[in-house]
């Protein structure tokens, strides 16, 4: 309830979940569906390697990103990404999609139809989602 309530307060905010990345699991390569969407990501619960580096690595255009518990980084999830937990212990984090920030108006307007769209398509079928 408490995170629901702070994101309703946050209109850039158009989606939210709590990931969670099972022990030696890895998420392949691939990409966001349109630049009209940034995303957000927290570490909540980050496992760290033996030297005490985060053991969470995320590939972000071919360039290694670590974060740790409590930080976070905003990234165009157009470019491709994928994300390898190395640890014995799953990851929790905080994803949020966001609007890009400064877009010009007519990409503004395009890309709230685009996720209007997908929102109307997924209640269609039955499938939830946040937002």
């Amino acid at each position: 309830p408490t995170l629901s309530r702070l994101l309703s307060e946050c209109p850039e905010v158009k989606s939210a979940a709590v990931s969670f990345l099972a022990p030696r699991k890895h998420i392949p390569a691939h990409r966001g569906p349109f630049r009209g969407i940034m995303r957000f990501h927290l570490g909540l619960v980050i496992p760290k390697q033996a030297d005490g580096r985060p053991a969470t690595i995320m590939m972000i255009n071919h360039e290694e990103r670590r974060i740790a518990d409590g930080e976070c980084m905003l990234w165009d999830d157009t470019f491709e990404h994928e994300v390898m937990n190395n640890a014995d212990q799953p990851r929790i984090a905080l994803l949020l999609d966001v609007w890009r920030p400064e877009m010009p108006l007519d990409m503004e307007i395009l890309s709230r139809l685009i996720v209007r769209g997908v929102q109307v398509g997924m209640r269609y079928r039955g499938v939830s989602f946040a937002g």
